[in-house]
């Protein structure tokens, strides 16, 4: 951390190590004896849930297995209210340190497995989870239809817009902005890791991240 180079804290080391290796390596042990002996001896219903579950090592394991996503713009807006701790912490940093560590690790890993359990079809069922009071569910067929159908035709991410200390007044009057914004620093709008994708099926809208339809569009190619 080097605030006199870079006070907003934009530059970091990017990590490619997954989930498997922020484990505890005790603890994934117990977590695996558990499961296996429930397998083996157990009754009832055992839920399992939590960031990197789904992991190869663990995946075998499960009877039935459900992935919650949420937009990137919905990720930061859930940082920023404090709502997300970054993996591992139990106390919170400053926003823009979570934030920078969430975009250079969290995020990271989160993208890792999503693609797997995507491309590979190694999950049941799917939800879009921006709205935690109106999540959509779909299994993970219809999932695929959905995104199969929609790589057919002409298709245009949601933008993102932010404030920012640079920002203007351009883009907000060409663009409409609500008035409520400062100003508009920032516009991404084809950016794989910023920007989401809605499906309208009949009034009936579903968000996705757009790296989620991406896996779909690389199966295409």
């Amino acid at each position: 951390m080097d605030r006199e180079t870079d006070p907003p804290l934009l530059y970091g080391k990017v990590y490619h190590g997954g989930y498997k290796d922020l484990f505890s390596t005790d603890k994934l042990d117990f977590l695996l004896k558990t499961l296996r002996d429930f397998k083996k001896n157990g009754t009832g219903v055992l839920i399992v849930y939590g960031n990197g579950i789904l992991i190869d090592k663990l995946l075998s394991l499960y009877d039935l297995t459900v992935f919650i996503d949420i937009t990137p713009k919905r990720a930061v807006l859930n940082l920023k209210a404090g709502k997300y701790g970054n993996l591992g912490t139990k106390n919170r940093n400053d926003t823009s340190l979570t934030i920078r560590r969430a975009y250079y690790v969290d995020f990271e890993a989160a993208g890792e497995l999503r693609g797997k359990l995507l491309m590979d079809k190694s999950v049941d069922f799917y939800i879009a989870g921006d709205n935690f009071d109106n999540m959509k569910l779909l299994d993970i067929e219809t999932l695929y239809a959905l995104f199969s159908q929609m790589v057919t035709y002409p298709l245009r991410c949601r933008p993102v817009y932010l404030e920012g200390i640079w920002g203007g007044f351009y883009i907000k009057r060409l663009r409409n902005l609500p008035g409520e914004m400062k100003n508009c620093a920032w516009v991404f709008d084809l950016i794989p890791l910023e920007v989401s994708i809605v499906a309208d099926l009949e009034g009936l809208q579903i968000e996705f991240p757009f790296y989620s339809v991406r896996r779909r569009i690389l199966l295409n190619i």
